[in-house]
């Protein structure tokens, strides 16, 4: 499913629930992250955002030598992976983005570099929160992180409710 397809289906969902509730808020993660922050951009139905360990850039300071090779290769071999790059470089605009924001990322995570997570917290111009979670990993699957948890909760419950 292309990215372009993704942002579209984030938003009927967005028009769907919209109807019945007023706090409409995007979770990203992984992948996942790049999507909810161009459809934050997109939807003004959104209230807030919450990505986690977000795919954000093609720098390639934010890949491991072995995962530069293979997206480049990726996309060498498949040519409709250039029009992914370019809606993603047309419509990823975090400075446009006007709703709270809390950035979650594991600083142990090797899928998607933490400083993905940084330098996207870094351009919002919004309400912001950056959380690093100590010891996680991508899928925050080692570990206990009941006292990140409560954090993270608190600042839902701040901004959200």
């Amino acid at each position: 499913m292309s990215l372009k397809q993704r942002i579209i289906d984030i938003g009927k969902v967005i028009d769907y629930f919209s109807s019945k509730y007023e706090n409409i808020i995007l979770y990203g993660l992984s992948f996942g992250g790049i999507c909810a922050a161009i459809a934050t951009v997109k939807f003004r139905k959104v209230k807030r955002l919450i990505t986690v360990n977000g795919f954000f850039s093609f720098h390639p300071k934010n890949f491991t030598r072995k995962q530069a090779i293979a997206l480049w290769m990726s996309i060498l071999i498949n040519p409709n992976l250039w029009f992914e790059v370019y809606y993603w470089l047309q419509n990823f605009k975090p400075s446009n983005i006007s709703v709270p924001t809390l950035v979650i990322y594991g600083d142990k995570d090797i899928v998607v570099s933490p400083m993905q997570s940084i330098s996207f917290f870094n351009k919002l111009k919004t309400n912001k929160r950056l959380f690093p979670i100590k010891g996680a990993d991508h899928a925050f699957i080692n570990g206990d992180y009941t006292t990140e948890t409560k954090k993270v909760s608190q600042w839902i419950k701040k901004n959200v409710i």
